[in-house]
């Protein structure tokens, strides 16, 4: 009778191991999903964060065409980025008698990896002299 009594104890505990099992493999699936949804509102909000300033950059720019102005002038009315973010520029200037065509290009990373590039031109008259000749 001892044998008997032991079959549905022993039953009873494989099948709350199995519970446990299942529980803990469906734990550490929503766990990654949530991790993976977190990462990816972390990148959303850096992108949007980095084309409104990339949006105020290029209607300043496009008054000045002097990039080192437009980026003081940027920071001074959005504020700084956030830390975590490095902006590298590259300005181009084409003179001819008309003016000067600048082409400022920005680009934004985090940890070495491009968030975003972008692109913007301006075009002085007379090479930024107002001046009548």
């Amino acid at each position: 009778m001892n044998i008997s009594n032991k079959r549905p104890l022993n039953l009873f505990f494989i099948e709350i191991i199995i519970a446990l099992l299942f529980f803990s493999i469906s734990g550490a699936v929503i766990l990654s999903v949530f991790a993976g949804a977190d990462r990816r509102s972390h990148k959303s909000e850096l992108l949007e964060s980095v084309m409104v300033y990339s949006q105020s950059i290029a209607e300043v720019y496009a008054v000045s065409g002097n990039a080192d102005e437009t980026l003081k002038t940027v920071e001074k009315e959005c504020g700084r980025l956030d830390e975590s973010i490095e902006l590298s520029k590259f300005e181009e200037k084409t003179e001819n008698t008309a003016g000067t065509l600048s082409k400022l290009t920005l680009r934004f990373t985090e940890d070495g990896e491009e968030i975003y590039k972008f692109t913007c031109s301006a075009y002085i008259q007379n090479g930024g002299n107002n001046e009548q000749t």
